[in-house]
């Protein structure tokens, strides 16, 4: 009887033991919620567009950019413009222009920026600014942003936000999605 009190206060003891270190041991799978609010990659001052919160993008017939029946515009510089939005926390909203009143409305602040196609040239850098280039053309052309001249703050942002594109691949993603070249066999198939 001694013997089987001893086992049974022997098993007792292990099972506390085992109890108590299950216990103490870490979950390898619980994850920590955090309370804190999302921030954004790149940051936006109140005052850096005209509307703050919001960042309204000019845009016209590009190579970059198609219109169906409906109106709905999408394409490379719509993806572009939206992947900005994103890193900023800004709604992007979309303006439609004809091209030759594009720089009359930027001046009139009708909209932030115009991401549509157009080519960095020293003609329009004396009168706008332009961002670092997103997209190089077939014929060279390099491809950037416009922004009122002296807007220097909303420039840094679109110069920030295009360089997190490059750096973490999503620029590399939309040029695969909007200019993906089919590759052929030799006998053209």
């Amino acid at each position: 009887m001694k013997k089987t009190r001893i086992k049974y206060i022997l098993l007792l003891c292990i099972y506390i033991c085992i109890f108590a270190l299950a216990g103490c041991s870490k979950k390898a799978d619980a994850q920590v919620e955090s309370t804190e609010e999302p921030t954004p990659e790149v940051e936006v001052n109140s005052g850096t567009t005209v509307t703050d919160g919001v960042l309204l993008v000019g845009i016209t017939s590009s190579p970059y950019i198609t219109e169906d029946e409906d109106g709905k515009v999408e394409g490379f510089e719509i993806d572009l413009a939206k992947a900005i939005g994103e890193l900023t926390f800004l709604e992007v909203k979309f303006v439609k222009m004809q091209y030759s009143g594009i720089y009359a409305e930027l001046d009139m602040s009708s909209f932030d920026c115009v991401i549509s196609g157009v080519q960095i040239s020293d003609a329009v850098d004396k009168v706008y600014d332009f961002s670092v280039p997103y997209y190089t053309d077939d014929a060279g052309h390099d491809i950037g942003a416009v922004v009122k001249s002296g807007n220097n703050k909303l420039l840094n942002v679109l110069n920030k936000s295009i360089g997190i594109l490059k750096n973490n691949g999503k620029l590399d993603e939309l040029y695969d999605k909007w200019f993906a070249v089919e590759e052929t066999t030799e006998n053209g198939k």
